[in-house]
């Protein structure tokens, strides 16, 4: 009975690969972007909390190129905090 009860917690390395991944792929399908950017998460320092991570992200945006709201194809990196819950499901973004 003990054996099923004890829930093992996931390895760090575990939850830095799965935090990274799903950011990314809220990055890349958000419906709301005005502009065909790519991102690419290239770091995540995060703190485990009671129910979720408060995460900060570091952040490669790429533009391919071009076009009528953007004046040249942009290539730059930045940084953003996500509430991110147990699940991985974004659930706020700060900045």
């Amino acid at each position: 009975m003990l054996l099923f009860a004890c829930k093992t917690p996931i390895a760090p390395v575990a939850v830095d690969q799965a935090l990274k991944q799903n950011m990314t792929s809220y990055l890349n399908k958000n419906p709301k972007a005005l502009n065909k950017m790519h991102y690419k998460i290239d770091s995540v320092i995060y703190f485990q909390e009671a129910g979720f991570y408060t995460c900060e992200f570091y952040v490669h945006m790429k533009s391919d190129t071009a076009n009528k709201t953007l004046p040249k194809p942009i290539d730059t990196l930045g940084v953003m905090k996500v509430k991110m819950d147990k699940n991985f499901n974004v659930v706020s973004r700060y900045y």
